[in-house]
């Protein structure tokens, strides 16, 4: 719970609640959610120059999950393994709405590679001029995917979390009691969100 600037104590209360009293992970009616990493090894955060695997090296990963790796780097192999599974989860499991935060061009190419047909436009929300990716169509299994910058106060922030909500209710999703509980969450999630009702 590193994504908050200081003294947003009550967000990350919030948070906290909705996670531990399985808002998260929740096998009630309505929305259902599921949590990915694009890539594998977890860090404290994106900012933590001291990376936590003595095995790795970090230039290479990076570089390999940001689809700027040379032929040869030796995480390619990784990177086509997390295509796999994620083009596997994406194909058995009927996923309405996609959202993926973070690394908005490697984001669009790894959604390239799941789906070659995929073609995104990019819509700039007013307020706060901030810009996301929405897939022009449904791809999958009847699947729309946005793509934006982290929702921290840094990158997408507050205001822009807003519209993206607001964009969801207004073109996304026909029912008003689905995004609920989203509101709740949006303006602190920071991975791969995947969204099934």
């Amino acid at each position: 719970m590193y994504w908050f600037k200081k003294g947003d104590i009550a967000k990350l209360e919030n948070v906290r609640k909705f996670i531990s009293n399985g808002g998260l992970y929740s096998n009630k009616v309505g929305l259902k959610s599921a949590l990915f990493d694009w890539r594998p090894l977890p860090r404290r955060n994106e900012r933590d120059n001291q990376f936590p695997y003595k095995n790795i090296n970090v230039k290479e990963y990076l570089q390999a999950f940001q689809f700027k790796g040379q032929s040869d780097n030796q995480y390619n192999g990784w990177v086509l393994k997390q295509i796999d599974l994620f083009k596997n989860i994406l194909s058995k499991f009927k996923i309405p709405i996609l959202l993926s935060f973070g690394d908005v061009q490697s984001k669009l190419i790894l959604f390239q590679n799941i789906w070659p047909e995929i073609k995104f436009k990019r819509l700039v929300l007013e307020a706060s001029n901030k810009t996301i990716y929405v897939s022009k169509e449904k791809v999958g299994s009847n699947t729309t995917v946005i793509v934006a910058e982290f929702l921290d106060y840094q990158n997408l922030g507050y205001t822009g979390t807003k519209e993206l909500v607001k964009y969801l209710k207004e073109h996304i999703i026909e029912s008003l009691d689905v995004i609920v509980p989203f509101q709740q969450v949006a303006c602190n999630l920071l991975v791969l969100l995947f969204f099934s009702i």
